[in-house]
């Protein structure tokens, strides 16, 4: 776990628990996932667990701060080669030095999805942070 990451965190619960905690939600949800393959005549199974935590402080009139973590646990098989799934003609044109470029492994994460702060002016709403670009109205 990321030393940055743990200290993001702790920043900002620092932040809501030193306010009044009443004007602080905290909500999220858990999402596990599980994906079976068969490749090759063997079975090899794949586990997902996501733990997202939202936390969102209106306590400043017309200022909105909110943050988000996910904290995702991989378990069976989380290492793979593209190669597996292409069939024979195609991934034998590949020559076997390159093998290891076509290699992905899925291992634990701790991340900030999200961390801004939203001003409500009359004329237009201003919002700072690390965010996702949303395409949409």
């Amino acid at each position: 776990m990321s030393k940055i990451v743990l200290m993001t965190c702790f920043l900002l619960l620092s932040m809501f628990t030193l306010g009044t905690t009443q004007s602080v939600e905290v909500f999220g949800y858990y999402e596990p996932q599980y994906m079976g393959v068969i490749l090759n005549d063997e079975y090899s199974q794949s586990f997902s667990n996501k733990l997202r935590i939202d936390l969102q402080s209106t306590e400043i009139e017309n200022i909105t701060f909110a943050a988000n973590f996910d904290y995702i646990t991989y378990h069976g098989r989380t290492d793979w080669n593209l190669l597996e799934f292409f069939p024979d003609d195609i991934s034998d044109q590949v020559p076997a030095i390159f093998y290891a470029l076509y290699d992905f492994s899925y291992a634990d994460t701790l991340f900030l999805d999200n961390a801004y702060l939203k001003m409500a002016f009359s004329k237009f709403d201003l919002t700072l942070g690390k965010q996702q670009i949303s395409l949409g109205t």
